[in-house]
């Protein structure tokens, strides 16, 4: 009897670990996924965002926030925010489409319950589209896309699994089939521009990869465009897709004492059947010592980091030199190297050595003009790490009537 118990215990334990690792899984994965432009998008794209209901930014993100809406009985609960902002909920038409990372715990060895739902706006009620009981897996992505609701199921090192169901022509749900080298993948589908693609990730320590597929939304074939790769060790980094459709890459080395490495070129991939490689910036004429690379898009540039920053106009094909890094920011070593964007400025940051705390500036794009602003890294943080705000442009995003709301 004592044996059963322990085992039961272990069991409980055991399974306890693993569904905390999935979450932690998701959330690493997501954190490194805002390394590309692409990652911290609107889920809901699609659909058009009206103001409704702003909410304090003082506000708890703690607290249980949910959509709810009145009924002549009283509020109804439609659906249920997750207190650390792995939120899925899309709105189609009449129709809301929803999950949660798990729904519940199945108890010994079963694993987890993972569901879709939808709710119909107009009658009140819900429907299961999807289930399955997975011991590894949680849901990790829900949107939809030119009539097509996608959902994926993932963790962290573990194959994951996408699926599909074509809104305009009933329910019936269907495994979207992808070769997985790797063994393993969160899986999304993301709209860039123009372009359609699925890309699976993974990210531990300081490295991360991402493979890019573009897809046809109408045979749901997949198309390999690049394999992807940022922080420590050798790859191929993928900065954006351009003013002129390109996918921009930039290949950079790396190792234990140089966290974001060092890149040498910057070169583009046509997204055409044919994928020309395009040279952007020559190993002979990319700065030296270059250590991060971001694109803007909305002046189709490439900011280049080193111990001086500079900018590369991809329109005029001229390199401009912004401003260069006092001595005290080179004397500080290696550390990880972190920028964030205001608008036509920058704030660039790294920790001192010796843990002595953070050393930053701010740098104004257009002017060079550059200042020390150690709490810069705290102003310019991305909204995407604000679960209050998110959830109210989420909320937002949905375009509900006044009779749903957003309560506690």
């Amino acid at each position: 009897m004592k044996k059963q118990i322990r085992n039961k215990k272990r069991e409980k334990t055991i399974f306890k670990k693993i569904t905390f690792a999935i979450i932690i899984g998701l959330l690493m994965i997501w954190g490194i996924a805002a390394l590309g432009s692409f990652y911290r998008q609107s889920f809901y794209e699609s659909v058009p965002t009206k103001s409704l209901m702003p909410l304090s930014p003082t506000a708890n993100p703690l607290q249980q926030w949910f959509i709810k809406q009145k009924t002549p009985e009283g509020e109804k609960i439609v659906y249920e925010f997750d207190r650390n902002g792995l939120n899925f909920i899309a709105r189609w038409n009449d129709s809301l489409f929803y999950s949660y990372y798990f729904d519940k715990e199945l108890g010994e060895d079963k694993g987890l319950q993972l569901t879709v739902y939808e709710y119909n706006i107009k009658t009140g009620k819900t429907v299961t589209l999807f289930t399955k009981a997975s011991k590894n897996l949680a849901v990790t992505s829900l949107k939809v896309l030119d009539n097509t609701l996608f959902f994926s199921l993932g963790a962290y090192l573990t194959p994951g699994e996408m699926y599909w169901i074509n809104l305009s022509q009933g329910r019936s749900v269907q495994q979207l089939i992808y070769a997985n080298e790797k063994g393993y993948g969160i899986p999304q589908v993301q709209k860039i521009g123009n372009n359609y693609f699925f890309i699976t990730s993974e990210g531990d320590a300081c490295s991360s990869v991402a493979d890019y597929s573009l897809l046809d939304m109408q045979t749901k074939k997949l198309t390999s465009i690049a394999q992807t790769s940022r922080g420590c060790g050798d790859g191929i980094e993928y900065l954006g897709i351009d003013a002129q459709n390109r996918m921009l890459l930039a290949p950079h080395t790396g190792g234990s004492e140089i966290a974001m490495g060092r890149y040498t070129s910057v070169f583009a991939k046509t997204l055409q059947s044919q994928q020309q490689k395009q040279e952007i910036i020559s190993m002979h004429v990319i700065p030296a010592n270059i250590s991060l690379i971001k694109y803007r898009a909305e002046n189709n540039s490439l900011v280049l980091f080193g111990d001086t920053v500079y900018d590369y106009s991809l329109s005029s094909q001229k390199l401009r030199t912004i401003a260069s890094l006092p001595t005290e920011w080179r004397q500080n070593g290696n550390a990880f190297y972190t920028v964030s964007f205001s608008e036509n400025t920058v704030c660039v940051s790294k920790s001192k050595e010796n843990d002595a705390g953070a050393l930053a500036y701010r740098i104004d794009l257009d002017s060079g003009v550059l200042s020390r602003d150690d709490d810069c890294p705290d102003k310019f943080k991305s909204r995407g790490v604000n679960t209050v705000l998110e959830r109210d442009s989420l909320f937002k995003s949905l375009d509900l009537s006044k009779e749903y709301i957003l309560s506690l």
